[in-house]
């Protein structure tokens, strides 16, 4: 499994911006939906972080720092004090701790322990159910508060790719409360394609989305109620949220009316709020990628839709399931738009990256019919 800046939590890495704007660049020039899938694996694989270094026993983790400003890239060495929001905090030489603008971070990496770094591993190979347990007991080892925050995020990401909505949900209501930057806003369990919903986890969405003890956590239940019998609530609940003061709530709010709204909108409707993506982090655009990719496709605008859908798995998400239904989606508009080349290398890479996915198995019945 290809993990690379996908994985950035796990790394510890951040993205560089040069390679989003490298991106839009390819992606006018890009004919084929399955170049641009191609061109996005090759920009990924530039940001792979480098091996990582063994963690000392300190409270905080020795590190680097690779900043970029005006064009020149330097590498801030020392203990990292904290991993906010806005600012990653070095210790420098004189002892007192500088923070660093996140938006001048291209990478960082620190020393991690051996029950960490074992649980990364894992999460790389696929073995959500083992690396989640490592997380758990790196956590019990750890001294530094933002560190236990990673491992935290991880099992969250574990439970996630495992289907275990109800106990990601409530590993995250634990990080929420200790999260008040909403550092790990990537890791908050939103549904972004969902059909079917459990009597318990609607109970447990509507209970956030009506008393949750912050913004985030409502965004959350609300997230969930979308496809159910509550669905009323879920909407009230994100029309209140789109009135928040934090702007990345905001804007994830309105992603998920879009869920609702593009149902039935025109392309240009669709298109519009497109536009409206490169506002988020680029760690939180992999869901509101697929709603927009989803309803290009339902309007047949294969090319358009698999650049989106294509972005879900190949640059913004540690999530399985969305990015195994996003690969679907764009093999699926691409074939029936007769692009039957592209589609079956796109079935072929679902098939071997998420075997026995549900998307997976109707890619290769796809596959054993001839693509149709």
């Amino acid at each position: 499994m290809n993990r690379t800046c996908t994985q950035r939590l796990m790394a510890g890495d951040t993205v560089a911006p040069r390679y989003a704007h490298s991106l839009q660049s390819m992606t006018r020039s890009i004919k084929s939906a399955w170049m641009i899938a191609l061109a996005m694996m090759t920009i990924a694989a530039t940001s792979a972080a480098a091996q990582p270094v063994r963690r000392q026993s300190t409270r905080a983790p020795s590190g680097a720092v690779w900043v970029e400003r005006n064009g020149k890239t330097t590498v801030k060495r020392g203990a990292i004090l904290d991993y906010r929001s806005n600012v990653i905090v070095v210790q420098n030489e004189a002892g007192r701790g500088e923070p660093i603008s996140r938006d001048d971070v291209v990478r960082f990496e620190y020393a991690k322990s051996a029950p960490h770094r074992e649980a990364d591993q894992l999460f790389t190979q696929g073995a959500y159910d083992r690396a989640a347990e490592k997380y758990a007991e790196a956590m019990r080892g750890e001294l530094s508060f933002w560190v236990q925050r990673q491992q935290q995020a991880g099992r969250i990401w574990c439970y996630r790719n495992l289907g275990k909505d109800e106990q990601a949900i409530d590993t995250y209501l634990i990080l929420a409360r200790n999260d008040r930057e909403l550092v790990h806003l990537d890791a908050a369990p939103l549904a972004w394609d969902v059909s079917r919903v459990s009597p318990n986890l609607e109970r447990q969405a509507a209970e956030l989305a009506q008393r949750g003890e912050s913004p985030v956590v409502k965004l959350v239940g609300a997230s969930w109620l979308l496809n159910t019998q509550q669905r009323g609530l879920g909407v009230d609940t994100l029309k209140q949220l789109m009135l928040d003061g934090d702007a990345r709530l905001v804007r994830l709010a309105e992603a998920q009316r879009w869920r609702i709204d593009l149902m039935t909108a025109a392309q240009n409707d669709v298109l519009r709020r497109a536009e409206r993506i490169e506002s988020l982090a680029p760690e939180l655009r992999a869901g509101p990628h697929f709603v927009i990719g989803k309803a290009l496709a339902r309007l047949d605008a294969a090319p358009l839709a698999a650049v989106h859908l294509l972005r879900v798995p190949y640059l913004h998400g540690n999530d399985d399931r969305l990015s195994a239904e996003a690969l679907w989606l764009a093999g699926d508009v691409l074939q029936r738009a007769q692009e039957d080349v592209e589609s079956k290398k796109i079935f072929d890479e679902l098939v071997n990256r998420f075997p026995g996915s549900a998307p997976a198995q109707r890619a290769q019945e796809r596959l054993n019919t001839g693509g149709r």
